[in-house]
């Protein structure tokens, strides 16, 4: 198999995993608190990943540098990131919730320009406005009328995950994935499980078999599995290009959420959802190229 197949397969993957994502937190936020429910999904996650490193003797991180990048990948992807997405489902459907964190390109376009030196253009800046303009629509819309603290959580989630994702793209040579991701998702697990005991209510029904059937698919798959692919990726790839998943999952996810779980959106939910896609959409196409800013130094970390 050839190197551009494995990654149209590896980035199909990705897309399709983390388009059914929203779903199961949906589901899974029935029967488990948020905190906790992001606490269990990571502990399976990095135990889960933890294996596949021993297994292939991957190394442990050595050294500040490389701690750093697990602690930076432990906070913005697979911590406060997580909790701010499973605090937003609380309030907005799960298909919303997946078009809004679909600006997730357009901030990693941005951050890629001021961290990593990516080529910035007049189209991406066109495409920035038209994506905003789609997030006001859904904001106002009647249906959603309430929901303005889900929608800042989720767009919030949306710009920590395009931090992060930019941070290791331009720390990669401290990002091994099976490296880093074992121990930022260890301590993401341990940290969010420990604060949800402590300061969530606790239900019986939190390891019924559908909340472990949720659990299990969000921690193998959801995390340990598309974390590899997203890692592997961005090794390989441009950040930018990679963060152009983000067009996709919200389609996914919407045919899921109205096909399996009989969400709808308003016309003016609609309206707002194409204008985000297609704002992200003219973001990531070509167009006169703003040279990378003056700070920007290729080779100082």
């Amino acid at each position: 198999m050839s190197e551009r197949v494995k990654i149209v397969a590896a980035y199909a993957s990705m897309v399709l995993i983390w388009g059914t994502t929203w779903l199961a937190i949906k589901w899974a936020l029935a029967y488990m608190p948020p905190l906790q429910g992001v606490g269990f999904r990571y502990l399976i996650a990095g135990l889960f990943v933890l294996i596949l490193a021993r297994m292939t003797h991957a190394p442990w991180p050595r050294g500040g540098p490389a701690w750093k990048v697990v602690g930076i990948t432990a906070f913005a992807l697979f911590g406060l990131n997580y909790a701010l997405t499973y605090f937003s489902e609380e309030h907005i459907t799960s298909g919303l919730a997946a078009v809004l964190f679909g600006t997730a390109p357009f901030w990693i376009m941005l951050f890629a320009y001021f961290m990593a030196g990516e080529s910035l253009t007049a189209r991406k800046v066109a495409g920035s406005l038209l994506a905003l303009a789609g997030v006001a629509a859904i904001s106002l819309s009647g249906a959603e009328r309430g929901t303005l603290v889900g929608i800042a959580e989720i767009l919030a989630a949306a710009l920590l995950a395009a931090f992060g994702n930019v941070y290791v793209k331009r720390h990669q040579e401290h990002a091994e994935p099976l490296v880093v991701i074992p121990p930022a998702m260890l301590i993401s697990g341990v940290f969010f499980t420990a604060l949800g005991l402590s300061i969530e209510p606790h239900d019986a029904r939190a390891f019924a078999l559908p909340s472990l059937g949720a659990l299990l698919y969000l921690g193998l798959f959801g995390s340990g599995i598309a974390f590899l692919l997203n890692y592997v990726l961005l090794r390989r790839l441009p950040a930018s290009i990679v963060g152009l998943n983000g067009l996709m999952i919200p389609v996914v996810a919407v045919v899921i959420g109205v096909a399996a779980a009989g969400e709808h959106f308003t016309t003016q939910d609609l309206l707002g959802a194409a204008l985000v896609l297609a704002g992200v959409a003219l973001a990531m196409t070509g167009g006169h190229r703003l040279p990378a800013p003056s700070r920007y130094v290729p080779d100082v970390r």
